[in-house]
């Protein structure tokens, strides 16, 4: 099966923890499929080139994450405008501050959202109620843990 988008989310900490990030990143960049969409400390996300047409990437105003997917305000039915999102920084703020319950409670569509703070480099997920999030989880070199799914709020 192949994904859409590849995204690494990470707390900061270690040389080696930082060293192993870095490695995988570096492998992901030489694999002329991914686009490097966005990486910054405590998160790295690639889309394929190109982009699969469902796959709208909504980057947020303070460039502390983005939503992957499809978005509409909540009783809506038109879906927003990645313009609309990236422009709004008490969008930004408020996923931040609710670590994504935000975005859950108040739209709708078929998301995933990648949220990193800027300052201290910590992380989460949010995605719609509807939509699945494998994620594959590293435990130490070369040992993994897969499938899981990203848990709810």
């Amino acid at each position: 099966m192949e994904y859409p988008y590849i995204a690494i989310l990470w707390t900061p900490g270690t040389a080696l923890k930082t060293h192993h990030v870095e490695t995988l990143i570096a492998k992901i960049q030489r694999d002329a499929r991914w686009y490097p969409t966005l990486v910054r400390q405590g998160i790295a996300l690639f889309t394929q080139k190109p982009r699969a047409s469902f796959l709208d990437v909504y980057p947020l105003a303070g460039k502390s994450g983005v939503v992957l997917g499809t978005l509409f305000r909540q009783g809506g039915t038109r879906r927003l405008s990645l313009r609309e999102i990236a422009e709004d920084v008490d969008f930004d703020n408020i996923c931040l501050r609710t670590r994504g319950e935000h975005l859950t409670k108040s739209y709708w569509g078929s998301y995933v959202a990648l949220l990193s703070h800027p300052h201290t480099g910590d992380w989460s997920i949010a995605r719609d109620c509807s939509g699945m999030c494998y994620v594959l989880q590293y435990l130490r070199r070369n040992a993994f843990r897969f499938p899981a799914l990203v848990q709810d709020f």
